[in-house]
């Protein structure tokens, strides 16, 4: 990579691709802030929904304590059984009633199982200083339920208060729900109510981790966001937007940035490399056509310096032997020749360039073009030291071409071999035909071509400059002259050559294109933009 193609890189990463990696940390990292946000949202939108399904249960169970309350303190005590029943008939998740007074537990409807006076009896032991805070609590004006597990095999939930007039006494009264019972009976519409058509907010048995409320077709295990009743330990409710959870969201949103942010990012990425390419092929021209400019004044300079001095050698009358003479006016005649190809050349590939050059087909003998070419630069080649051979091939068919620009890039093949043959001077021109082409080639064993370097030797201005190259003379516009009117016959050139042993030229006419030219010419269409009409 040469000194400015460094810089503009440098300027290009810089300018860009450093903003965009600098952006795309930034946006990485605000990501994993935004999904954050999204479960502190969440888990502040369960909150709000818990303190309203809290407080609807609180609601429920005050108001059934207090009925309690007032039933138990109204009735006559041989009479608590028949108020009991009273109290639990209308509300079906009431299991049993607890009474304590001092040590004595009396539960009604009386349980046939020890199990329950045992664990009962344990929990009010292990619980027993909270159940001593609610008189406290009452001494303060705040009657509080203390909700506490048990774990039978239907789990139960007691809801322990104390009557409002305390008399000294270590009454303490219970409701013994079943939680699973009181969700479904009466906290489900209230979680539905809440819920609404936008959240999916189920009840979930913490133990058993399973959904005692809510849609049957997810699992608890997918509601990552939850909290615990107030009323009733061990059970949760937990929240998700319809349709998917909240991990499936935040997934899903950020893989969708992560994608977009890569796409940007590539985007960018592709952006910049054609951006750099493409200066950098500028660059290149810019490089060739200084070299062109260099190259064509040597060019120009070299004939006009032998003309010059040959002319003024003969117009001084210094060359007195009429060979000698001779000499002189055959290289005067030679390097005016040598000029005018050079001139002729830059004259076709400046209207090429300007898109005015136009190509005027007939019918056209390729043999017949090759033979000419043979008989014009055989003596030259070989006066040069070339051994110069040309093969005809047999029953070549004629095809539509322009016959000057026809022989313009055979003479181009032929003047390139030329040039980067300096070692083994070994030419050969051919021509021949297929089922489905014509074709002329141009051989040589000269310097070869670098694989790499095969696709651009058919750009303008560019010259191999591999070996002592550099100090052949050409101005690099006699393969991409070629190239041009070749594509103009509706025909393609192929390469094929190694790197020390030689290159051969092809030129092919497609006869299946070249038949519809023929075609055009017999119907009096002869100029080459009539033809592309």
């Amino acid at each position: 990579m040469r000194a400015p193609e460094k810089r503009f890189a440098i300027i290009l990463f810089l300018a860009i691709l450093l903003p965009s990696i600098i952006f795309s940390v930034y946006e990485f990292t605000k990501l994993n802030q935004n999904e954050e946000q999204i479960l502190q949202i969440y888990n502040s939108q369960l909150e709000a929904v818990l303190f309203s399904i809290n407080q609807y249960s609180e609601d429920v169970l005050t108001s059934w304590a207090v009925k309690l309350r007032n039933a138990l303190s109204a009735g006559k005590t041989d009479e608590v059984g028949f108020t009991l029943n009273d109290f639990m008939k209308d509300k079906p998740p009431v299991k049993y009633i607890s009474i304590i007074s001092g040590t004595s537990n009396y539960i009604y409807p009386p349980s046939s199982s020890d199990s329950l006076y045992q664990l009962l009896d344990s929990v009010i032991q292990l619980r027993r200083p909270k159940l001593d805070r609610l008189k406290i609590f009452l001494k303060q004006g705040y009657s509080k339920l203390e909700p506490f597990y048990i774990p039978l095999d239907t789990p139960l939930v007691s809801l322990y208060f104390v009557p409002d007039t305390l008399n000294g006494s270590n009454l303490l009264y219970g409701i013994l729900l079943q939680p699973e019972n009181f969700v479904r009976d009466i906290l489900k519409n209230k979680v539905q109510q809440v819920a609404g058509t936008d959240f999916t907010i189920p009840v979930i048995n913490g133990v058993r981790d399973s959904i005692i409320a809510g849609p049957d077709s997810l699992l608890a295990s997918q509601f990552t966001i939850r909290k615990e009743l107030w009323f009733l330990p061990g059970y949760y409710i937990g929240i998700s937007p319809k349709g998917k959870t909240i991990d499936e969201l935040v997934y899903e949103r950020a893989w969708r940035s992560y994608a977009l942010i890569f796409v940007l990012n590539l985007v960018i990425m592709v952006g910049v490399w054609v951006v750099f390419k493409n200066i950098k092929k500028a660059l290149e021209l810019v490089r060739l056509k200084s070299d062109f400019v260099s190259n064509v004044s040597h060019e120009l300079r070299t004939p006009l310096a032998l003309i010059s001095m040959f002319s003024e050698t003969l117009e001084l009358g210094r060359v007195r032997n009429d060979s000698k003479r001779q000499e002189y006016y055959k290289i005067i005649s030679q390097e005016a020749q040598r000029l005018s190809k050079i001139v002729n050349r830059l004259l076709n590939f400046s209207q090429t360039e300007a898109g005015k050059r136009t190509y005027h087909f007939d019918h056209v003998d390729v043999n017949d073009v090759c033979r000419k070419v043979n008989e014009t630069y055989k003596f030259h080649l070989e006066h040069n030291g070339f051994s110069f051979k040309y093969v005809e091939g047999k029953d070549v068919p004629v095809i539509a071409a322009d016959y000057e620009a026809l022989s313009e890039a055979v003479i181009n093949l032929i003047d390139n071999a030329s040039k980067y043959s300096k070692d083994r001077k070994f030419i050969e021109l051919h021509t021949g035909h297929s089922e489905a082409s014509v074709f002329i080639e141009v051989r040589d064993q000269g310097i070869g071509i670098k694989e790499k370097n095969q696709k651009k030797i058919f750009d303008k201005f560019y010259r191999e400059t591999t070996g002592s190259v550099h100090n052949t003379k050409g101005a690099g516009l006699g393969l991409s002259l070629v190239k041009h009117i070749m594509e103009n016959h509706k025909g393609k050139i192929e390469l094929f050559s190694t790197y020390g042993r030689g290159s051969m030229f092809r030129l092919v006419f497609p006869l299946k294109t070249n038949i519809k030219l023929q075609q055009l010419i017999k119907n009096g269409v002869s100029d080459d933009k009539d033809i592309d009409s």
